[in-house]
């Protein structure tokens, strides 16, 4: 293998995290897009499990597929996904976390604050694109039915708050948790939200497919799926599984 080569094709996914070998009407290719395709394409098995064991070592595994495994691949194409491995930690030279940053509303905001915050906006986010819809993680396919409006996913997370609130909670983790959350004002939720949504669309997780209307992409829904068979979060069945997991996450 040529190191170049793999350089090329790891900077390129660790921005974009997709690559094609032909797009669809829903996305433009990137720039840079065919020449990553065509390397991958003419690796061998060799090559790819020597990209792979790189990978791993970085916590992430490269994902493929064409159009006969999922809907929504062109006709005739093929694409590859770095997929975040659960069970691994990221590299620590990824170790400042854009998702942090994206909800952060005030400079002295700690790690924690914004971890629960982001938390509670993310499995808000799975409610609506697997509860809602009565689907389960482990159904991959249906990620083009996972469509959501930005408002739906801040009116999720402001009725999650007051549902938390009246919680009655009594060891000293779960009132810090209540106190983080309750200490929102004015539009605080909303300015959370929106940036939560710009970090998933840069992330290629969710697109945009019309004015503040979001669907979930493959890779979305895959690391969703890896993560539900790793670390097991337990079944979203519900909303009341969704809660009992948040709640257990969030404080435990």
């Amino acid at each position: 293998m040529i190191f170049s080569d793999m350089g090329t094709v790891f900077q390129f996914l660790l921005k974009n995290r997709i690559v094609e070998t032909k797009t669809t009407t829903k996305r433009r290719s990137k720039p840079g897009e065919a020449e990553v395709a065509h390397i991958l394409n003419s690796w061998g098995i060799e090559e790819l499990e020597e990209f792979e064991e790189f990978l791993n070592s970085q916590g992430f595994s490269l994902y493929e597929a064409t159009d006969q495994d999922y809907k929504g691949i062109a006709l005739g194409g093929k694409m590859w996904m770095l997929i975040r491995r659960p069970q691994d930690e990221i590299s620590s030279f990824l170790s400042i976390d854009p998702s942090m940053e994206a909800i952060r509303i005030k400079d002295i905001e700690s790690k924690e604050v914004l971890g629960v915050w982001f938390l509670h906006i993310w499995l808000m986010y799975l409610y609506l694109t697997y509860t809602k819809i009565g689907r389960s993680p482990e159904q991959v396919s249906k990620y083009e039915d996972a469509f959501f409006i930005g408002d739906d996913l801040i009116d999720a997370v402001r009725e999650h708050l007051e549902r938390v609130r009246a919680l009655q909670l009594e060891s000293e983790s779960q009132k810090r948790l209540v106190d983080i959350l309750d200490s929102e004002k004015g539009t605080d939720v909303n300015r959370r939200v929106k940036g939560f949504i710009d970090v998933m669309v840069k992330s290629n997780l969710i697109q945009k497919v019309s004015e503040n209307e979001y669907q979930q992409t493959l890779i979305g829904a895959i690391e969703v799926a890896e993560a539900f068979r790793s670390v097991m979060l337990g079944t979203l069945v519900n909303e009341d599984s969704v809660m009992q997991k948040l709640d257990q996450l969030a404080v435990g």
